[in-house]
């Protein structure tokens, strides 16, 4: 009779044979090799089993039929989150499949030691800004976004400037995916280049690293300028051609103005880019204009979008050629040389 040491030794697979070990294959796949005592042939798809935070994912064969070395592989999908360390579920699960040796044997036991896997950790969130650029506009209530992160886990943020001391903090729940964090309020940072880190957590109590992104914060407007007519008043011989000049402009800020009158007519609009201080814009037709007081607006927004407050400026619109009213002849009477 065959002795039972004998016979464990001619199984392949057995508890006492059996060895798994992990390794990352890539940034988003983990690829698992279980050692058998001599080489066996798979059919079908066995898997391991895998908890990532209290989930239980599973690692599908891939590759290794006919060695010792089989390769078990699990993709990392979006919302998988295990911050303590994930870990092997024993006993391999042959999923309708078979391991057998050259002569047919089947695997003794399914059984294994599970390795120590505490230190892979998974997490697959994402932070980032919504806006490349912090401006006036949006400063008050920016918002980012948190990708991939686990549903009911919950997260908190903090925001600094290079530009000074000061952080905005704030924390909330994980209910949808992406999660958007609105109306951040960063008006009382320094310019400069805001740093987001948020972390995530699960119900559990495991924590993930920090995850970073950053966006440029300039929320100072153009001001200092000033616009003036080149001419004033507007005549008739200068009207299809008038001009202002803007003075203290910002280079590369672009400008946009307006002329009306109070006389009436439809007001006169234009844009451009600041390219020299003083610069003048020049060859305004204003003849549509009533003749009246003119008022000139000249509002500066610089690169990222900060727009300053109006600069003002009024001019005198009189067209209107004199006529002969009438003529006053003098007293009635006798006139002569004498």
């Amino acid at each position: 009779m065959i002795s039972r040491l004998a016979r464990l030794r001619r199984v392949p697979g057995l508890l006492a044979m059996l060895y798994v070990m992990s390794t990352a294959a890539s940034a988003a796949t983990l690829d698992f090799t279980l050692t058998t005592s001599k080489p066996v042939i798979v059919t079908g798809t066995p898997r391991l089993a895998i908890d990532v935070g209290g989930v239980t994912r599973h690692a599908d064969y891939t590759a290794g039929s006919g060695t010792t070395a089989l390769t078990f592989s699990y993709a990392v999908g979006a919302g998988d989150f295990d911050a303590n360390g994930i870990s092997l579920v024993p006993p391999l699960d042959l999923n309708g499949g078979s391991l057998t040796d050259a002569s047919g044997n089947a695997v003794g036991s399914l059984a294994f030691t599970a390795p120590d896997t505490s230190g892979i950790r998974i997490q697959t969130y994402t932070a980032a800004f919504d806006t490349a650029t912090v401006t006036s506009a949006n400063a008050a209530a920016l918002s980012f976004r948190i990708a991939k992160a686990p549903p009911g886990g919950s997260y908190s943020y903090s925001i600094t400037s290079s530009g000074g001391a000061g952080t905005v903090t704030g924390s909330g729940t994980i209910s949808a995916s992406p999660q958007v964090v609105s109306g951040v309020d960063v008006t009382s940072l320094a310019v400069g280049t805001l740093t987001l880190s948020v972390t995530v957590s699960t119900a559990a109590g495991g924590t993930g690293a920090a995850r970073q992104a950053t966006a440029a914060f300039d929320n100072v407007a153009p001001s200092g300028y000033s616009a003036a007519f080149l001419t004033s008043p507007v005549t008739s011989l200068n009207s299809s051609a008038a001009g202002f000049e803007l003075t203290g402009g910002e280079i590369g800020a672009s400008y946009s103005y307006a002329i009306g009158s109070s006389g009436g007519g439809v007001p006169v609009t234009g844009s451009g880019t600041v390219s020299a201080d003083p610069q003048q814009i020049t060859g305004l037709d204003l003849s549509g204009l009533g003749d009246g007081t003119l008022t000139l607006s000249v509002t500066l927004t610089d690169t990222v979008g900060n727009a300053g407050a109006a600069a003002t400026a009024t001019a005198l619109k009189d067209t209107a050629s004199p006529t002969i009213v009438s003529v006053t002849p003098p007293a009635a009477g006798t006139y002569d040389d004498l």
